[in-house]
């Protein structure tokens, strides 16, 4: 029989590396979803017909979509792929922040971690085994919609697209403790 620990509900708690360590992105609403996607190359022969003759991993396509319902412009910034933050030179507490276009921009990502509220504590889980970590989540390129209607919270969609670690491995995305070294990848 299994262990009532292992089961995970519940709210998280979404963290974001803006440079100097994680910050909380503050209330989501509606759950965290992941979807990872493993992308196949499916090749066939003749003599095979339209039986598959072998398959090869060719990728691995992986999303982490959460809303955050905290209108602020840090969380506007969040989820816009285009965006581009600006402070007033004179009055530094006058901010905005503009969509632009940015044709040729490189896009690259930071750190994100969700982790779990511990029901006991009503703090994030320190059980590194039920943290997922993206460590390089960049906003996608998909639409970002927000409605602003007397019947619910504006909420900000972010979907973010895990890009390629190249400082470890390729990684994309991993659920666990970070810490963890297996030099010879031998498992569990």
């Amino acid at each position: 029989m299994g262990t009532k620990g292992n089961l995970l509900s519940g709210p998280c708690l979404v963290y974001v590396d803006e440079g100097s360590g994680l910050v909380d992105v503050g209330y989501t609403k509606g759950g965290v979803k992941i979807d990872v996607t493993p992308k196949v190359k499916t090749f066939t022969v003749d003599q095979e017909g339209d039986s598959p003759a072998v398959r090869y991993i060719s990728g691995v396509e992986c999303k982490v979509m959460f809303s955050l319902a905290e209108y602020t412009l840090p969380n506007l910034k969040r989820a816009f792929l285009n965006a581009v933050p600006l402070q007033d030179d004179t009055t530094p507490a006058n901010k905005k922040l503009d969509i632009r276009p940015l044709a040729g921009k490189a896009i690259t990502g930071k750190k994100w971690v969700i982790k779990e509220i511990d029901p006991s504590t009503q703090a994030a889980t320190t059980d590194k085994s039920k943290w997922v970590t993206i460590p390089n989540g960049a906003p996608s390129d998909s639409t970002v919609s927000i409605s602003l209607t007397t019947e619910a919270l504006a909420l900000i969609p972010v979907t973010l697209e895990c890009l390629p670690d190249e400082a470890n491995k390729q990684v994309q995305i991993f659920f666990g403790d970070e810490t963890v070294v297996d030099a010879n990848e031998s498992g569990f």
